[in-house]
């Protein structure tokens, strides 16, 4: 079974995850889905262990056939 999550957030920086992250744990969210950088997801980790939330990293793709949605989806 999937697992919904309420908040999803597109972030530039690390430190912008952060920040989202504490404010949706002070919002009362127990997770939080967060598009950016792979090179930031070591940052988002910490930051989500820290506040007691779970961060799932989501990747938004646009395919305009079906051959390359299944090749960004093998990705």
């Amino acid at each position: 079974m999937r697992k919904y999550v309420d908040a999803w957030i597109r972030i530039g920086q690390g430190f912008q995850a952060e920040l989202a992250i504490r404010r949706a744990a002070e919002l009362g969210f127990s997770a939080i889905a967060i598009e950016g950088a792979e090179k930031d997801w070591g940052t988002v980790r910490k930051a989500a262990e820290e506040a007691g939330i779970e961060a799932y990293a989501r990747r938004t793709i646009s395919p305009s056939t079906m051959r390359e949605m299944y090749r960004l989806l093998s990705e």
